[in-house]
């Protein structure tokens, strides 16, 4: 009488757990695709086709206006830098917050002559006229202690 050998179970084969899930995975992807049914819209998943128009805009917002009174602002850059926030806004920068301070450190914006106030438009940065935010911020960085904003405030 021959002994007959049981089918291997999955402990006893030679292909350890990982390459069997593995070798799972090749099959699944080898696999026909399936077919999708004409009533369910097909994702768009081709990468180079063109993008669909964008939905129509809003109303573009209008650049802070510079026709309100212009100001040089006299101030003393601290540790901080100018103790503002600056944003773009439609290709203008504007003073968009005054950062809090530490306890015990004078706040440049709040010192300077007269205070920086937010919704101040920078116009210039010591007597210079800048070609773009990053512009602005590097010369505001790269002027000396001493520095003059020219801005634009309360125009409506």
């Amino acid at each position: 009488p021959s002994a007959t050998t049981p089918p291997p179970t999955p402990a006893a084969t030679s292909e350890p757990p990982v390459a069997a899930a593995a070798s799972a995975a090749a099959n699944l992807a080898a696999a026909a695709p399936v077919a999708v049914p004409p009533s369910a819209p097909a994702a768009d998943t081709d990468a180079t086709a063109p993008a669909p128009p964008a939905a129509p805009a809003a109303a573009p917002t209008s650049p802070p206006s510079i026709n309100g009174r212009r100001i040089d602002v006299h101030m003393m850059k601290g540790v901080a830098g100018l103790g503002v926030d600056l944003r773009d806004v439609s290709g203008r920068v504007v003073v968009t917050r005054l950062k809090e301070m530490p306890p015990g450190v004078p706040h440049p914006a709040k010192l300077a002559k007269p205070p920086l106030q937010e919704g101040d438009v920078v116009l210039a940065v010591n007597g210079a006229e800048y070609s773009s935010f990053k512009d602005c911020v590097m010369r505001i960085r790269s002027a000396a202690s001493a520095i003059t904003l020219t801005v634009s405030r309360g125009a409506e």
